[in-house]
C-alpha cells in the first residue's frame, strides 16, 4: 500500500510539475516575443510578416498560460519547485498585456476559428479563452 501511494505521488508530482513548468515558462519566454515583434513590426517582406505573426500568436498563448496557471495550476508545487518562474511572473504578464494593449491584433484569426467551430462546447471554450485573454489585457492596461 505504501509503495502504491509512493508511485501515485511521484506520478502526480511529475505530471503537475511538467504542466506548471510549461505554462509558467510560456509566460516568461514570451517576453522575448514581445521584443522580437516590436523589432519586426512594419517589415515589408513577407517572411518578416510571417515571423511577426508567429510571435503575436505566441504572446496570446502566453497570456492564456497565465490564465491557466491562476485558474488550474498547482500554486504550492510552483512555490516549492518553480519559485524562479514566479519571481518575475507579474512583471512578465504586465509586459505582455501592455504590449497587447498597445498593439492589438487587427484580425484575430482565433476569433474567426472560434466562430466557425461546429461543436457548441468547443466554440464556447474557445470564445471564453479569448474573453479571459482580453480581460487580462484590460486589467493590466488600467494599471499602467
Amino acid at each position: 500500500m505504501v509503495l502504491l501511494a509512493f508511485i501515485v505521488g511521484v506520478y502526480y508530482g511529475f505530471h503537475t510539475g511538467v504542466k506548471n513548468y510549461y505554462h509558467l515558462e510560456n509566460v516568461l519566454s514570451s517576453n522575448l516575443d514581445v521584443l522580437r515583434a516590436k523589432d519586426l513590426k512594419g517589415g515589408s517582406e513577407e517572411e518578416l510578416k510571417h515571423i511577426y505573426w508567429e510571435h503575436e500568436i505566441s504572446i496570446g498563448e502566453a497570456i492564456d498560460s497565465y490564465n491557466w496557471y491562476h485558474s488550474s495550476g498547482n500554486h504550492f508545487f510552483s512555490k516549492v519547485f518553480l519559485s524562479g518562474h514566479l519571481e518575475h511572473l507579474e512583471q512578465s504578464i504586465e509586459n505582455l498585456a501592455s504590449y497587447r494593449n498597445l498593439n492589438p491584433v487587427e484580425t484575430e484569426p482565433e476569433s474567426l476559428i472560434c466562430k466557425h467551430l461546429e461543436a457548441d462546447t468547443a466554440k464556447e471554450y474557445c470564445l471564453k479563452r479569448l474573453e479571459e485573454r482580453q480581460n487580462i489585457v484590460r486589467k493590466y492596461a488600467e494599471k499602467s
